[in-house]
């Protein structure tokens, strides 16, 4: 569902999903999606569908997991952080397909980020 909603540009639903605990590090799997590249994770289909709403909304999540600012349960869930830097199958990580995308715009948040 959160691959779905970074996929479409639904920030607001990205972000119920990821306060309900998704888990932005899964990553697709081969045969998918039509597209050949897998390992994706939510990132990665945010960015390469220029969703800064739901790329915003990934970022301000790790924020929040790494201040603390989640219910006591799911505090010790590391599977909760999104990990910023995750490769897909060609070895692109958010950043680098922000670039190759045209995406310039993405890099700098991505950036201040941690990736």
């Amino acid at each position: 569902a959160l691959h779905a909603a970074c996929a479409n540009g639904l920030t607001r639903l990205t972000v119920a999903l990821l306060e309900h605990g998704a888990r932005p590090n899964l990553q697709t799997a081969y045969g998918e999606h039509e597209d050949t590249v897998y390992r994706q994770t939510p990132l990665h289909l945010a960015v390469l569908n220029n969703h800064e709403g739901s790329v915003m909304a990934i970022i301000e999540h790790k924020k929040a997991v790494e201040k603390g600012d989640l219910p006591t349960t799911d505090r010790v869930n590391v599977s909760l952080l999104p990990n910023l830097n995750l490769k897909n199958s060609e070895g692109d990580t958010p950043v680098s397909l922000a670039l190759t995308e045209g995406h310039k715009h993405l890099v700098a948040p991505l950036i201040e980020g941690g990736a």
